[in-house]
């Protein structure tokens, strides 16, 4: 059986849909039931920051204080953030993470998940304990906000529309969307497997506990449709004690299918072998599991959670192990495969990451982790980042909704780049092709006049625009390089602006001399004369008319009005003070240069992003991150509250409703229950923060937001 088409195959499809929805399923189910006990939520010291904020781990802060953090200097006076700061902790180890007691709690019966899986897993998606996840995500700011009194009556008729939409369902599968929801009781798992011998295999498991009858009764649904098919051969086997429930001939390409319970679990898979390597380990009888893989145990290492708060949703990739096993049926898989070494790809020895939800003084937590070989080559080494300066530049408007900085070695990504074109192409082929593709077209020499130029530091900014009439086109976004030398830019600037005179103009602003890209007009939309009686331009007289399409439902685009067609971008560019600037619009443009005019309040004096940047420093324990990023959730929070609430996405909506009974359910609930005033949700919202580290494991992205207190009710 080929690999490829089984990878394709609507049994992949139907696993990680299923994972989805069990997934977020208790969340939905939560949010249309009772009240979710809700704890205090104020600022309160934490067992342990560093542990559950990633690799950066307490043994690099010995002993205690916040004080012994060193924190970027440009924090000033840190006294204030010290005492939100809680003290560091112990670091704890991987065997907790893969144990039975992180998956199930105290009195586990069973492995978990890592322990039961073969160590060839190519991909895992794994909730350690889905009703654990669901409580935790109404702890957070999104789930406390979606209990909010003024709130709560909104969500509980949005929910009660969506089981009213997929209320024929029970009249297939026999249950309601509740009902169907309430079935994971601890652990789901979907992985794919790629062994030495055989095909690629998928299985998916399902901690059902008390709500197996449940899943049996979907199970007969299920099992009575697939008898029916013709040539589907059923039969049964026992492995390790256990009965296991075999189709075969299912579909056109003849697939299999398996199942089985054990425990408490439905064990569901597509290849009878690993199946029974899954249950073999279940017993305890397995030589080796997914625990014991290196380059899996790595990843996790570095995306754990705290000791006390393991993370409840984790995912893993092996990319190269999977392209290998679809190489032993697909020749072009196989030369692809084979080319990874000359391109430095094959040292990418895996991936994964992690989320939590309500940890400490956090209102979530996402890790990612790039594991790569040491030394780097190839593609890999042209990741040139280093660390470097992060304090916000004085040009950065004071109302960012999100800051990110960086440094990049341009010069040794060029070099990489340079070198590994050329062993295809032949020497000098790279400089050839660079002349060809910019010189001749621009004039401008890119290695000898633009990179030398950089200093390496890239900074990103978007702001929402509320100087204009609020639009989808309210957020915009700003890239800026930090430049050695002004005057070859400068030069730069000069010859595109001449050589492309009728797109780009000069403008100015503030003395500012910047250049704005006129953006083409939309072509008028073409008028089709109208066709004689029986006949059309495409199709002649006396030949049948082919089928009318039907007509495509409105879409619900929110912030236009019903004839409103979004605007182009409009990039600007420039120099501000020692930097490049390059925006959409140039209302963000001006901002910028109206904010560099005026250093007196700048991003790096606001009270939030120092909280964030000491948070950082503290959870990098001594290590320099080689990227650091802001973010104001209000922000944008704020931005789409109004895009909401506009009468252009109200008219959407309306039309929207006149064809799709969801909608019309949906603006139902609206006009029954409208959005309360943005002050109830910009309660629950605080800032949050990421940072990249690299070192001899790979690349590690940590990303958080804090929380704020429990807020008070009114009296």
């Amino acid at each position: 059986m080929n690999s490829w088409g089984w990878f394709r195959c609507r049994w992949m499809v139907w696993l990680v849909v299923g994972l989805l929805g069990v997934w977020g399923g208790s969340v939905l189910a939560t949010l249309g039931g009772e009240d979710c006990p809700q704890k205090d939520l104020a600022f309160s010291p934490v067992p342990s920051e560093s542990s559950f904020l990633g690799k950066a781990e307490a043994q690099r802060i010995p002993g205690g204080s916040s004080q012994d953090v060193s924190f970027p200097p440009f924090l000033g006076d840190h006294a204030v953030l010290s005492a939100l700061l809680p003290s560091p902790g112990g670091a704890w180890s991987l065997g907790h993470l893969v144990s039975a007691e992180a998956a199930e709690g105290a009195g586990a019966r069973r492995p978990s998940a890592v322990k039961l899986l073969p160590p060839n897993t190519v991909l895992l998606l794994w909730v350690p304990n889905a009703p654990e996840l669901a409580k935790r995500f109404m702890n957070t700011a999104m789930g406390r906000m979606s209990q909010d009194p003024q709130m709560k009556p909104l969500i509980q008729d949005v929910y009660g529309s969506v089981v009213d939409a997929v209320a024929s369902v029970k009249d297939q599968i026999g249950l309601s969307l509740p009902e169907l929801l309430e079935i994971p009781q601890g652990e789901v798992v979907v992985a794919v497997v790629a062994p030495e011998q055989g095909p690629l295999g998928a299985v998916l498991l399902l901690e059902a506990g008390e709500q197996m009858d449940r899943v049996r009764q979907l199970l007969a649904k299920g099992t009575e449709a697939v008898e029916k098919q013709p040539n589907v051969q059923k039969s049964e086997q026992t492995v390790e004690d256990t009965k296991v429930v075999i189709y075969d001939g299912l579909g056109p390409e003849r697939r299999r299918a398996m199942y089985c319970e054990k425990d408490g679990c439905l064990l569901l898979s597509t290849e009878l072998e690993i199946l029974k390597g899954v249950l073999t380990a279940w017993k305890g009888g397995a030589e080796k599991t997914l625990a014991d893989n290196e380059h899996f145990a790595a990843v996790l290492k570095h995306c754990r959670g705290g000791k006390d708060q393991p993370a409840q949703a984790f995912w893993y990739f092996d990319p190269i192990g999977l392209l290998r096993k679809l190489g032993q049926d697909n020749i072009q898989v196989r030369l692809f495969t084979a080319s990874l070494p000359a391109l430095g790809l094959d040292g990418v020895l895996g991936m994964g990451g992690s989320l939590t939800y309500d940890v400490g003084q956090f209102d979530q937590v996402t890790h990612f982790h790039l594991l790569l070989d040491n030394p780097r080559s190839g593609i890999v080494e042209m990741i040139a980042l280093e660390p470097g300066e992060v304090r916000p530049e004085a040009w950065v408007p004071v109302d960012a909704a999100t800051y990110t900085t960086f440094h990049w070695r341009f010069q040794t990504t060029l070099s990489n780049l340079t070198k590994l074109y050329d062993s295809f192409r032949g020497e000098g082929a790279f400089s050839t092709e660079l002349r060809r593709r910019v010189l001749d077209q621009t004039g401008i020499d890119l290695e000898k006049e633009i990179l030398p130029a950089l200093d390496g530091r890239i900074t990103y900014v978007t702001r929402i625009n509320r100087d204009e009439p609020l639009s989808l086109q309210s957020s915009s976004w700003c890239w800026a390089l930090r430049l050695n030398d002004n005057k070859p830019i400068e030069e730069a600037l000069e010859k595109l602006a001449k050589k492309y005179e009728k797109v780009i103009r000069t403008e100015s602003f503030r003395m500012a001399k910047y250049y704005h890209v006129i953006p083409p007009q939309p072509p008028e939309p073409k008028v089709k004369p109208p066709a004689s009686e029986g006949a059309t331009s495409e199709t002649p007289a006396g030949k049948e008319s082919p089928r009318p399409k039907r007509p495509r439902r409105p879409r619900l685009q929110i912030g236009l009005g019903p004839q409103e067609p979004p605007r182009p971008p409009e990039p600007c560019l420039g120099i501000v003070q020692n930097y490049l600037v390059i925006t959409d619009r140039p209302s963000m443009y001006e901002k910028i240069i109206a904010q560099a005019d005026n250093p007196q309040e700048t991003l790096a004096d606001a009270l939030d992003f120092k909280l964030i940047a000491a948070k950082i420093a503290r959870t990098a324990a001594g290590n320099q991150p080689v990227m650091i990023s802001f973010n104001r959730p209000e922000e944008g929070m704020r931005w789409l509250y109004d895009l909401v609430q506009s009468d252009g996405t109200k008219e959407r909506l309306r039309q929207a409703a006149q064809e799709n009974p969801f909608w019309k359910n949906m603006q139902a609930a609206l006009e029954k229950n409208p959005l309360p005033p943005f002050e109830v949700l910009q309660q629950y919202l605080a800032p949050g923060g990421a940072m990249i580290l690299d070192d001899q494991t790979g690349l590690h992205y940590t990303a958080f937001t804090l929380r704020r207190g429990q807020p008070k009710e009114k009296q």
